[in-house]
């Protein structure tokens, strides 16, 4: 019994011994998820693909940053009720009407961008001209990524000097942005 004791004390006050935690060599072949995934990760089947005649890829881009911004049920309902053409600048009233806060800009502001990126929210853009709108979902590794709501199925990435011509190509350079709390990042 007094060995037991003993033991006992032993092992109470020697404590374990803590191994070193384990890290993973890091392959080059794979990416890396720190670097290469978009800080706006909407899942495949969250995201919004163009619908309707005529078009609705800014009100399709509109659910997708409802979406981002954690407002799952407000981007079905943008869907529902939004529906043809449109542009950021009959957007923001339509967003006024609904309560819907947002941040927005029409002037090539990269610092919006960036801050889009920074707290993980997507942001509506003008595209191609002005004639599309896409869902800007941050920066990850130097290039801009994108989804097209013409091909929810694939991120588009650019280097992000080429993003940004291309972007201020399109009217000048506008993204809006809505407020509100950011998906959590992956994994999900």
């Amino acid at each position: 019994m007094k060995r037991f004791v003993v033991v006992v004390i032993l092992v109470v006050f020697a404590g374990c011994h803590h191994a070193k935690p384990y890290k993973p060599p890091l392959d080059p072949a794979r990416p890396n998820p720190f670097v290469d995934n978009p800080p706006v990760m909407l899942p495949t089947a969250l995201r919004t693909d163009n619908y309707g005649r005529g078009g609705s890829c800014l009100h399709a881009a509109t659910a997708d940053a409802l979406t981002g911004a954690g407002q799952r049920q407000l981007a079905r309902w943008w869907t529902q009720n939004h529906i043809g053409g449109a542009n950021a600048w009959n957007l923001m009233p339509e967003l006024d009407r609904a309560g819907i806060p947002y941040v927005a800009t029409f002037k090539g502001e990269e610092s919006v961008l960036e801050w889009c990126s920074r707290t993980r929210r997507p942001a509506v853009i003008h595209w191609q001209g002005g004639a599309h709108a896409i869902t800007f979902c941050g920066y990850a590794g130097g290039q801009a990524c994108l989804i097209d709501n013409n091909n929810t199925s694939r991120v588009r990435r650019m280097p992000k000097a080429e993003f940004l011509n291309e972007w201020k190509d399109a009217d000048g350079g506008v993204a809006l942005a809505i407020i509100g709390t950011p998906l959590p990042p992956r994994p999900w």
